[in-house]
């Protein structure tokens, strides 16, 4: 499986954080915390035919407490709009956060 690479890069937001799209379709958050960059695997970017367009979900694995998290990408590929699912021992739960895509990839 593999990502549009149109989606594949980094692209930012506030408060030094960062969402990262892998060729594999997995999909990683990163914030700086303490001096240090602190990076989780969300999981898996996965569309589904009842998705509307530009429409995204964390997919699996199964054990991920990201599950039910949704992605709305714009057309241009620019910005990415998130809408935290449930988080599972998680101190830290947005409703939704944008971010947009680095200026070089």
């Amino acid at each position: 499986m593999s990502a549009d690479p149109r989606l594949v890069g980094t692209y930012l937001a506030g408060d030094s954080e960062a969402l990262i799209f892998a060729r594999d379709t997995g999909v990683y958050h990163s914030r700086l915390g303490g001096g240090k960059e602190q990076r989780v695997f969300l999981g898996y970017a996965s569309a589904t035919s009842s998705s509307p367009s530009g429409y995204l979900s964390i997919a699996g694995p199964d054990t991920s407490p990201f599950i039910g998290t949704s992605l709305q990408v714009s057309d241009d590929f620019s910005v990415v709009t998130v809408r935290w699912g449930r988080f599972i021992g998680q101190t830290y739960a947005p409703h939704q956060t944008q971010f947009r895509r680095r200026s070089n990839g």
